[in-house]
This record gives C-alpha cells, sequence and structure tokens, in this order.
C-alpha cells in the first residue's frame, strides 16, 4: 500500500512538473485516479444519507492481447471500457481509471442497485471486451465495497479495495 502512495504521488509531482495537472486520463477519457479520488470523496460528504458501493475492475489478460496484438490493441479496448463507463446506468457516479489495467468507480445503492444490476455489468463488460479484440480468455475482474464509512478518505477505500482485488488474481 506504501509503495502504491508513494507511486501515486511520484507520478503526481511529475505531471505537476510537466505544466499541468489533467483531470482526464487521455486513453480512456474518464477521470484519473486523483481527480477519482478528489471528485468521490466530495460526492459523499455532500450526501450522508446516502449509501455507496465502490468497485474496482481490472481487465484479466490484457498483457496477452498487447503482446499477441500490440500496445494499440490495448488502448483501443482501455479507450472501449472508458465508453462503456461514460455511459453507464444513472447509478454509476463516478468512473476513473485507477492504474494501467484498473479501472474504479462509485455507485449510489439504492433501490436500483442489487447484485442482479452489478453481475449484469460484468457480463456486458465480458460481451465488450469478447467483441472488441476478439481474445477469449480475457476477463474483467471486480472487487466491491459496499457500505462505505463515510469518514473513511477514497483513497484509503481504494486501498482497502484492492487488496480484495489482489486476493481473487488468478481465480
Amino acid at each position: 500500500l506504501i509503495l502504491l502512495r508513494i507511486a501515486s504521488l511520484i507520478s503526481l509531482r511529475e505531471s505537476a512538473e510537466s505544466g499541468g495537472i489533467s483531470e482526464i486520463d487521455e486513453i480512456t477519457g474518464l477521470y484519473n485516479r486523483q481527480a477519482f479520488f478528489s471528485r468521490a470523496d466530495k460526492i459523499i460528504k455532500e450526501n450522508p444519507n446516502w449509501s455507496f458501493i465502490l468497485t474496482i475492475s481490472e481487465l484479466d489478460g490484457i498483457k496477452l492481447l498487447n503482446e499477441k496484438n500490440g500496445k494499440t490493441a490495448g488502448d483501443d479496448l482501455l479507450k472501449s471500457v472508458g465508453d462503456f463507463l461514460r455511459n453507464a446506468p444513472e447509478q454509476c457516479l463516478l468512473a476513473g481509471r485507477f492504474a494501467g489495467d484498473q479501472f474504479v468507480t462509485l455507485f449510489r445503492k439504492d433501490e436500483k442497485f442489487s447484485p442482479e444490476f452489478l453481475e449484469a455489468s460484468i457480463q456486458n463488460s465480458n460481451q465488450i471486451i469478447a467483441q472488441d479484440c476478439g481474445v477469449e480468455n480475457l476477463r474483467v475482474r471486480f472487487a466491491v465495497y459496499e457500505d462505505i464509512d463515510h469518514d473513511i478518505s477514497v483513497m484509503e477505500l481504494c486501498d482497502r479495495t484492492l487488496l480484495a482485488l489482489q486476493k481473487i488474481r488468478g481465480k
């Protein structure tokens, strides 16, 4: 966790030194990690009576796609995921690129949100990937953090969710 935070700070510093920090990821068109943290913290603080769910998803097998078809194919897939997340249903309040092949989303947990909704989103993600790149063993893996404590920073919530994601790798 410390190494992830240090890497994030170094990346932020390098971006600042190179002439300004963009909130938008160049490839996906989604918020970058820092912008997501900032905006998600604000949404959570401004809505103390809402319940939230945070997810981190990861494209399992994108490295193989890059090796097989080149980096452009991998970038095209990342763009497709970005398009999918930007057009997600209204329950998805915010989406961002967490790192490399990882994405983070913040959902409002209400009567419209259900395990079935999340399962349908996962299935849709897997179908998009299969259509876009034609690699059958490429999958989306999700870790979900439910019932968010409004007093914990989104950065900390993401660290916890990432630990859960790391536990299911290869499964």
